[in-house]
């Protein structure tokens, strides 16, 4: 697992993986496992059962300061990062209400050092609540040009597209910025002479 720093690039697929995958290279495994643990972490440390405080569901379980030590991936775990911050989405379907849908994290100095870079994570859940069924039974493609551009006509699934782009002005959190928004605004690169590279990462249910 030492070798993340020098081979992160070929890791992330620069070279399509090449000659990786059959058999699979011991240090694409340990990759692959340490950024499925991180996608996880969203959903371990999400309020999705009823509780004494039913307000409580769809809001996280953890401050962002103890989100990766409470689902256990910080002791003994070389690669380090810190939330910067909870992303929220508003639905429709559940008027007036903020649920967490993801976070952005960044390594920290030591875990950049092992990593070979800043790394910058954006992890997102899978679907965990009622109103969130209505959201994927929404299933027609609309257009992503707002998110990705004209180019190629780019399409999406309408109930997510509205998920991840939605205001609600009696929401909690979503009041003047979409998920979407809250995203963008966070994802502020660390400038000077260190790489940084993206990892966008889905939990699927």
């Amino acid at each position: 697992m030492g070798s993340f720093a020098a081979r992160w690039r070929v890791l992330s697929g620069e070279d399509e993986w090449e000659g990786l995958l059959d058999p699979l290279d011991i240090d694409l495994r340990h990759y692959i496992i340490h950024y499925g643990e991180r996608a996880g972490a969203i959903s371990y440390g999400f309020i999705d059962k009823p509780t004494s405080i039913s307000k409580n569901i769809g809001l996280p379980r953890y401050a962002k300061r103890n989100l990766f030590s409470k689902v256990g991936l910080e002791t003994g775990n070389p690669y380090k990062y810190e939330v910067k911050k909870y992303l929220y989405a508003a639905t429709r379907f559940a008027p007036g209400k903020s649920s967490l849908l993801g976070f952005v994290a960044v390594s920290t100095d030591e875990g950049s050092k092992v990593l070979g870079r800043r790394d910058i994570l954006i992890s997102w859940r899978g679907t965990m609540l009622d109103q969130e069924v209505e959201v994927d039974a929404t299933i027609l493609f609309f257009s992503a040009s707002d998110i990705l551009g004209k180019e190629h006509n780019p399409q999406v699934h309408l109930g997510w597209h509205g998920y991840y782009t939605n205001l609600d002005s009696e929401s909690a959190h979503n009041k003047t910025a979409s998920c979407r928004d809250q995203k963008d605004n966070d994802c502020i690169h660390k400038s000077g002479t260190k790489t940084i590279s993206h990892e966008c990462q889905n939990k699927y249910h």
